[in-house]
């Protein structure tokens, strides 16, 4: 599971779908490991879904739907195969089932961004911080809108304070040099 928890965090989905359906081939026959993983059946769906593994992952994330973290990868799954009515609807009922729950609005802003809907990404990405003011991810997404708006030095704080709530995260940093270099450039 961590091996393919940390493949998919570093985007390598089509390596991450075996070690992960290994996971989740194991975790179906003794759910008692679940505990510790919550959402791992989820994070197999995802990853085996666009690792390749299409039909189980998706057929693993539309059987844990009153999951919002499952429902939530479920839309992205689909907005990664142009089906972004559906997707949206997705995201939507994913947000119904836990309003309060960043995660669902964390990934609708990342799929929006992907589409080039900067506008609804920040959005998103403002509700996904407001719902979880200490985790990291929609401060980057925060980050990432004003860098494509060229808001250089609005960029460049947003990542900061992502940094500080999650320092060791990879991607905050580089995008953290990336909106310090756009801005000496300005």
């Amino acid at each position: 599971y961590v091996r393919g928890l940390s493949l998919v965090d570093a985007g390598r989905l089509s390596e991450a779908a075996q070690p992960m359906h290994q996971f989740y081939a194991i975790w179906s026959h003794d759910k008692s490991i679940s505990s510790p993983l919550a959402f791992g059946h989820c994070d197999a769906g995802y990853a085996m879904a666009l690792g390749g593994r299409t039909e189980e992952g998706v057929a693993i994330l539309k059987a844990a739907s009153a999951f919002p973290q499952c429902m939530a990868y479920l839309a992205d799954v689909q907005d990664h195969q142009g089906r972004r009515p559906l997707a949206d609807e997705t995201f939507q009922q994913a947000i119904q089932l836990a309003p309060d729950v960043p995660f669902a609005y964390q990934e609708w802003g990342l799929a929006l961004l992907r589409r080039g809907d900067v506008k609804g990404a920040g959005q998103m990405f403002d509700l996904a911080h407001v719902h979880g003011p200490a985790w990291a991810d929609p401060l980057k997404g925060i980050g990432d809108v004003q860098a494509a708006r060229r808001q250089w030095g609005d960029a460049r704080h947003s990542y900061e304070a992502a940094a500080k709530l999650a320092p060791a995260g990879q991607a905050v940093r580089q995008a953290q040099e990336r909106a310090a270099a756009a801005a000496r450039g300005n």
